[in-house]
């Protein structure tokens, strides 16, 4: 079998099949992001965010609007085509056994108050022991929508995944809350977790590298995805540890070359780092370019966690 029929092989059985479950786990926090705020000029969408959140099911919401898309000044004509690639993807939850019954994430992360408690869904594989490994993802802007989920589980079949939801953003998710998850996840499932591989998506990836940049420990890597390390980190990632970035070719912080001079300065201090621009695609890859995001993603995840 040539290697990419085993690619493709390797790609449709993740996607056709889950042996596994989802679940939502909660726990008693201080630590929660405090309630969902727009900018001025999108403030006004908000109550009917809201009440669209909590009103109809999530796949119904994403195939009428993007929520993530709503405030970002997306072209008319990409918009739409992310529109088709959300819709697919929503469409393909609606249809698998597991994934059309997880609850939604959004009434949490639209909340109108600061919520008393943390809320993660986690995906677990068909078996799962202390040596399985685990998986952190931070979600972008707009909340924790499930098709995150759902990706990663097509991607990583064999891990425990763990997306918890802060808020709109994870930009400045509080480490307190993150741990606060990993403990919670554990009694749940009474295993002792591995380390877990830390992934952060747009605001999720600024925020993954200051979590990153103050508990490099706690995790076995990190990989940004379609973000770049923020000014207050600049000097101050782990001089041992293991970071990757993947982006689109056409993001505007790529084509002006912004994201490689802050690449400079990392690989300065940090030397087990590499990055990833991918051609013709731009901040939306994790959905134009799907396969090809999932082959980049297992891997690093395969380096970063073979040595933890």
């Amino acid at each position: 079998m040539t290697p990419l029929r085993f690619q493709l092989l390797f790609l449709f059985f993740s996607v056709a099949s889950h042996a596994g479950e989802v679940k939502t786990v909660t726990w008693p926090t201080k630590h929660a992001a405090p309630p969902a705020k727009l900018d001025e000029k999108n403030k006004n969408l908000l109550p009917l965010i809201r009440l669209g959140v909590n009103a109809l099911p999530e796949a119904t919401v994403m195939q009428m609007t993007f929520i993530g898309g709503t405030t970002m000044g997306i072209p008319k004509a990409k918009a739409q085509l992310l529109q088709q690639h959300v819709s697919r993807k929503y469409q393909q939850i609606i249809e698998d056994e597991t994934f059309s019954k997880v609850p939604s994430a959004l009434p949490y992360c639209f909340s109108g108050a600061k919520p008393r408690s943390g809320m993660a869904s986690v995906y677990l594989p068909e078996k799962v022991n202390a040596k399985t490994q685990v998986i952190l993802f931070l979600h972008g802007y707009g909340g924790s929508f499930t098709f995150y989920l759902k990706f990663l589980a097509e991607a990583f079949p064999d891990h425990v995944i763990i997306c918890p939801a802060f808020g709109i953003s994870c930009s400045y998710i509080n480490s307190q809350y993150l741990q606060e998850c990993v403990t919670a996840v554990s009694k749940e499932l009474d295993i002792q977790l591995k380390k877990p591989l830390l992934i952060g998506l747009s605001a999720g990836g600024f925020g993954g590298f200051r979590e990153y940049s103050r508990l490099p420990n706690a995790y076995s890597g990190f990989i940004c995805m379609a973000a770049y390390p923020p000014q207050d980190v600049l000097g101050k990632t782990p001089r041992n540890g293991r970071i990757r970035l993947v982006a689109g070719a056409e993001e505007y912080f790529v084509g002006n070359r912004y994201v490689q001079r802050l690449e400079n300065r990392i690989k300065y201090r940090t030397r087990n780092y590499a990055s990833h621009f991918i051609p013709k695609q731009d901040h939306f890859f994790m959905l134009s370019a799907e396969d090809r995001t999932k082959k980049i993603l297992l891997e690093w995840a395969n380096e970063l966690q073979a040595v933890d």
